[in-house]
């Protein structure tokens, strides 16, 4: 954390949101909100928790908020991911399943980028991210020949200390109800661990029983 006034500190957090065209429409300014409001009255031994927004976030907006002065020891990803193919070039051109996350090529909305795994993790560990939440679908998910290409595993193997990630389709209500259980139990003092139980419970019950 960095010195504020007065003698206190900050936990930088960004926060990314996309939604481009084409994919489902996600809302993602109550997800936003839950954040904020959670983290708003946070300050635990003169810590603060101090979020940054990116709305509508396109790749270079992205790469520059993270390859800027300030860090983010915290990286919230709220939107769309992935596996994808590519050529892997170190095993004779063979199809090689790689991760990535989908943001926005311009703030018009209509056109899409894909952030690979790798380059997401070159850019945390510059900006030394110690936690990254990952409120995508299919952002943990792994292929069996390739295990370490997914979002949340290239993360992992660069060195980032904690990742959170959706190996499976999750609905918005769901990914919601875990985001805003997530950081009210961090602003209240929990642990990681216990934060992530108490968001796991949170989309359990949003979860209707048939």
């Amino acid at each position: 954390p960095g010195p504020v006034a007065g003698g206190e500190s900050e936990v930088p957090v960004l926060i990314a949101a996309a939604s481009p065209q084409g994919e489902e429409n996600l809302d993602l300014d109550e997800e936003i909100k839950a954040i904020e409001d959670a983290v708003a009255h946070f300050d635990l031994a003169g810590v603060k928790i101090i979020p940054k927004v990116l709305r509508g976030a396109t790749r270079q907006e992205l790469k520059e908020a993270l390859l800027g002065d300030q860090s983010a020891l915290i990286f919230h990803f709220a939107g769309h991911g992935g596996l994808g193919v590519k050529r892997d070039d170190f095993n004779r051109g063979v199809p090689k399943s790689e991760g990535y996350i989908l943001l926005l090529a311009d703030h018009a909305g209509k056109q899409k980028e894909t952030l690979s795994a790798e380059a997401l993790a070159r850019h945390l560990n510059h900006a030394g991210t110690r936690l990254a939440v990952l409120n995508a679908c299919y952002s943990g998910a792994r292929n069996a020949t390739y295990p370490w290409s997914g979002v949340a595993s290239s993360l992992t193997a660069s060195g980032i200390p904690a990742v959170l990630a959706m190996q499976f389709k999750v609905g918005h209500v769901e990914a919601e109800a875990f985001t805003r259980a997530l950081y009210a139990a961090l602003a209240l003092g929990l642990t990681l661990d216990e934060a992530v139980w108490s968001g796991r419970v949170a989309m359990l019950e949003t979860t209707s029983v048939e």
